[in-house]
């Protein structure tokens, strides 16, 4: 029996098999990881098949043409601003030969051909500046309109997009759902059976010394199949299936308790008995002994509640033993014990 056992090779066995347990969730864990390997559903798939072909050029081409059309805005604009400066130059040499013209024609002069020649010169670079900046509005409210006609249609596309990608994701996160389930019953077909085996052994063999080993192996995989519950299947069904499960395990170690207490098995009831004798009770009923039992040999005593047979005397020795433990407390003798 493990009482037995040196404390400090009880406590190695305790460790050892803790550590054993860490192990082997480590083991099952690798095992299971490459079990969920299997590749799931890629969500462009369900895309490609419910939004259609057609409407993604469209809508590749729509942001491809406001693409193209802001990049001719920018060029525009910086054509615009270059033909504002021009212009802004012509107007102001324009100006400035007016007012020579001015002073001289105040003074009593006359501009010469070449002065007049400036002034018109001048007076035709900024018409044509001024031409051509009105040219670059009119480009910009032009691209600005394109723009504008294009933007719409896009929110019309991807309106549309958006419609076909709902019933998309619905389909992949039915399929994802589905394939998270098909992995965890994979991997619930490999543990289950290695925590039923483990329990069954643990509970068959319960003399053996592979005794710890069967326990930490019980204990790994009892985790790794809740885990599995609780990450691959919908948690309105892992709870009942959780509260399910707890319910019976604790019936049947409940079950298991008052069979033992209706029959114990013979450790248990060598235990019971040996406790009764050393408060001196009846080990049946608990009934007290007559204060004034001693241990005379050959006598024979009984229970006066119950009336079983308490000592009797040793067949080998002829002292008086105790009738329901297995040996003679002077000889060692061993006999059945009654009852």
């Amino acid at each position: 029996m493990i009482n037995a056992i040196p404390k400090f090779i009880r406590w190695g066995i305790f460790s050892l098999s803790g550590l054993l347990t860490l192990f082997l969730i480590w083991l099952f864990g690798f095992i299971l990881e490459d079990i969920g390997d299997v590749e799931g559903p890629n969500r462009e798939d369900f895309a490609s098949k419910v939004i259609s072909t057609e409407l993604r050029e469209q809508v590749a081409n729509l942001k491809e043409e406001i693409r193209e059309t802001d990049s001719a805005l920018q060029r525009q604009n910086q054509i615009q601003e270059t033909l504002g400066r021009s212009k802004d130059n012509a107007g102001q040499a324009m100006e400035k030969l007016a007012e020579l013209q001015q002073m001289s024609l105040e003074g009593g002069g006359t501009p010469d051909e070449a002065e007049r020649e400036a002034l018109a010169r001048a007076r035709t670079r900024f018409l044509d500046a001024q031409d051509d900046f009105e040219e670059a509005n009119v480009m910009i409210a032009e691209l600005n309109g394109k723009k504008h006609t294009a933007s719409s249609q896009l929110q019309l596309r991807e309106s549309e997009v958006r419609k076909q990608g709902e019933k998309a994701d619905a389909d992949y996160w039915s399929a994802w759902r589905s394939h998270k389930t098909e992995v965890g019953t994979w991997k619930l077909l490999f543990i289950v059976p290695v925590l039923l085996a483990s329990a069954w052994l643990w509970r068959r063999r319960k003399g053996s010394l592979a005794r710890p080993l069967f326990l930490a192996c019980l204990l790994a995989s009892f985790f790794h199949v809740a885990s599995v519950m609780f990450e691959h299947f919908p948690e309105e069904y892992v709870k009942y299936i959780a509260i399910g499960a707890a319910i019976l395990i604790v019936v049947a170690f409940l079950m298991h308790l008052l069979r033992s207490a209706k029959k114990p098995n013979t450790d248990i009831l060598l235990h019971q008995r040996r406790e009764a004798y050393d408060k001196g009770h009846c080990p049946e009923c608990a009934y007290p002994w007559p204060g004034q039992e001693k241990n005379v040999a050959g006598q024979v005593g009984a229970c006066p509640a119950c009336g079983i047979r308490l000592f009797e005397a040793c067949s080998d020795c002829g002292n008086r033993r105790h009738s329901l433990l297995p040996h003679c407390a002077h000889c060692g003798a061993t006999s059945n014990p009654s009852g």
